[in-house]
């Protein structure tokens, strides 16, 4: 198969935590902004 999910689910939590995208680093980090925030008029 082109993309093997088994493979990919294996590694994601390393690879968020690893980049700093797990949901406890995203609340203690104040630099992040809300999806609110982040829309085509602030570009």
């Amino acid at each position: 198969p082109l993309f093997d999910e088994q493979y990919y689910l294996r590694y994601i939590d390393e690879i968020f935590k690893r980049l700093g995208l797990t949901e406890a680093q995203w609340k203690e980090s104040p630099g992040i902004a809300e999806p609110t925030e982040l829309t085509p008029e602030t570009i």
